[in-house]
């Protein structure tokens, strides 16, 4: 800390590390002042908006308030670096609090309270402003139009890329391998490496080069990216679980540790299917550009999450995918799903992989699972465990329940909805109805289809062929009808206008009554041979699944059962019921991801109280 005081302070600042301050010593010294304390920001980046990460600049306010500098000179007032016109209001008032006044090299003064200098310096900031929006804007102009022909923006190569530098003949000239945070290796293509250590040290490349992102040389990243999707992919776990599952396994994470959020990051990134994507996050302080336009910052908040039809990326992959299209639409499909996060499993419990779907019929609330203390493998009420007893909101009991009962039930239940998926006409027409939107039809076509098929009268042929006999049958039917009541329409909108005001508006009644009698016969006329085609196709991708979910039944892993099953099951509600003191399993409801609900009962033992 300066120990004098009434002296003269000269401050430099340069924006980036592209820059230096000589020109500003130079027009500072030519004052012919003697200058008693230099304050320089000349290292790194140093932005005039952002004075807080200044350290020479925060000396400097330090020293002022200490009363320790009388006069401080700059260059340039954007030299002293502010972020607006309030903000140099701010700095002004402080230093004018200090007896501390601000010049700048022509000698003028930027802290007088004259009108003048109020308004100069005012205008100064507000230009200072203005010219910190358009530097951004022509600066993210340029990014987006590089990005879409998929140029590396900058930042950290996300784990298993490489940032990779082409000359002007595009041939690869050289690519930097991140081996730590502020680590990185400049590897030729003969082999040839050199090192590149420390913050803001990234090897340059030269006018005519460009960057791209392209998958790592390092082999074992490529696998291991190929792990993190197959996990995801295939087992009920969280991208917290999966970083916990890396960092036992001990597998290096390059750059900083391994966490939910950046496994997260890696499974949304499409540069894995060979689209390196940019603007998946804004930081940017004054433009940014958000549904399709350039717009203004109001958040300061750093990383912050853009939408997807926010990322600007090329429009075909520019290299062979790591992660096969499937594999990466399973896994998006699955973050879309957007379901409770995923309870984490102790050791002794993953193996009780219906725990993510079981529900207490009585509270509502997710049940818990256990295979210690003394009891079988087994779940109970997760109330009831939350406030530790029968002193619970809800006077919900322990209602604990065996894995092996409701194992039993969900086997039965693939077991049955594929054979009812494999069964004849009568079993699969509500499906048909269904997928044509006309599942609430109670009219006659679907009255006869339903008596022609399910009571198995003489009619022959597949489904498509019975339903065309009923529909050809029923249709001249329909249209009569539809023929009777539009004429009858017609005649009451002729006898309209002579009807009274007051009578008019039962009148419109018995027009729209009319109208929607006819509109509910027309829909009947809809022909639903079409959509069974469409049908038999979801008849068969559900079959896949529920096979896939059976087999997965025998796996080892707890983790690969569950994720079947939450291809086939929302959840498993266990409702009880109360004799005495103790509470018995009632019946059990499996919830599907579609079609009807399947609620088993009887056989069930007592649940432990």
């Amino acid at each position: 800390m300066i120990d004098k005081i009434n002296k003269l302070a000269a401050y430099v600042r340069i924006s980036s590390d592209k820059q230096d301050t000589q020109r500003q010593e130079e027009r500072i010294k030519a004052t012919g002042q003697t200058i008693d304390y230099w304050f320089r920001d000349n290292i790194g980046k140093n932005p005039r908006d952002l004075p807080q990460k200044r350290p020479a600049f925060q000396r400097l306010l330090k020293s002022v308030q200490a009363g320790q500098i009388q006069t401080i000179i700059v260059d340039r007032q954007d030299r002293f670096g502010v972020k607006d016109a309030y903000q140099l209001g701010k700095f002004i008032s402080l230093l004018r609090e200090n007896d501390c006044k601000l010049i700048d090299a022509d000698g003028k003064i930027l802290s007088g309270d004259d009108d003048l200098s109020i308004l100069s310096g005012t205008l100064g900031a507000i230009t200072s402003t203005r010219e910190q929006k358009e530097k951004a804007h022509r600066n993210l102009s340029g990014k987006i139009l590089k990005a879409k022909l998929g140029e590396y923006q900058g930042g950290y190569s996300p784990y298993g890329l490489d940032v990779v530098c082409y000359g002007a003949d595009g041939k690869e000239k050289w690519r930097t391998v991140y081996v730590g945070r502020f680590d990185r290796l400049k590897v030729y293509p003969d082999g040839k490496r050199e090192k590149f250590n420390g913050k803001d040290n990234s090897p340059r490349k030269d006018p005519t080069d460009k960057f791209f992102i392209r998958p790592s040389i390092v082999v074992e990243r490529i696998k291991i990216i190929k792990q993190i999707f197959k996990w995801f992919a295939t087992e009920d776990i969280s991208c917290r679980q999966i970083a916990t599952r890396l960092y036992e396994l001990k597998i290096d994470p390059v750059q900083g540790p391994w966490e939910k959020e950046r496994i997260r990051g890696l499974l949304i990134n499409p540069a894995f299917i060979g689209l390196p994507t940019f603007n998946k996050k804004g930081g940017s302080r004054f433009i940014e550009f958000i549904n399709g336009k350039f717009q203004a910052v109001t958040s300061k908040k750093q990383g912050r999450k853009r939408n997807q039809s926010d990322y600007i990326a090329p429009d075909k992959p520019l290299y062979k995918p790591i992660i096969d299209i499937e594999t990466w639409n399973k896994v998006q499909a699955k973050l879309e799903r957007n379901r409770p996060t995923i309870p984490n499993r102790s050791a002794d419990t993953e193996s009780l992989y219906l725990r993510a779907f079981l529900y207490c019929g009585k509270c509502g609330k997710p049940m818990h699972a256990t295979r210690g203390g003394g009891v079988w493998p087994s779940y109970f009420c997760g109330t009831y465990a939350k406030h530790g007893g029968l002193q619970n909101p809800t006077g919900c009991h322990c209602h604990r329940v065996k894995h092996s009962v409701i194992e039993k039930y969900v086997s039965q239940y693939l077991k049955d909805t594929d054979k009812f998926l494999s069964g004849d006409a009568s079993l699969t027409l509500p499906l048909v109805l269904d997928y044509a939107g006309a599942e609430n039809r109670q009219d006659d076509l679907y009255e006869a289809m339903f008596e022609m098929v399910g009571k198995r009268i003489k009619e022959k042929g597949s489904i498509v062929e019975i339903y065309g006999k009923v529909f050809d049958r029923i249709r001249p039917k329909i249209e009569q009808q539809i023929q009777v009541k539009e004429n009858a329409l017609e005649r009451m909108i002729d006898d309209f206008r002579g009807i009274s005001e007051k009578a008019r508006p039962r009148i419109n009644q018995r027009v729209d009554l009319l109208q929607g009698e006819i509109d509910s016969l027309k829909s009947q006329l809809i022909d639903l041979r079409q959509p069974v085609e469409s049908v038999r196709e979801e008849v068969k991708e559900r079959k896949e699944t529920l096979k896939k979910a059976f087999k997965m039944l025998s796996s080892n892993s707890g983790r690969q059962r569950a994720e079947a099953l939450h291809n086939v099951l929302d959840k498993i509600v266990c409702h009880f019921r109360y004799v005495g003191n103790k509470s018995y399993l009632d019946k059990v409801e499996i919830v599907p991801i579609s079609s009807e609900n399947l609620v088993v009962t009887g056989g069930n033992m007592p649940g432990l109280n």
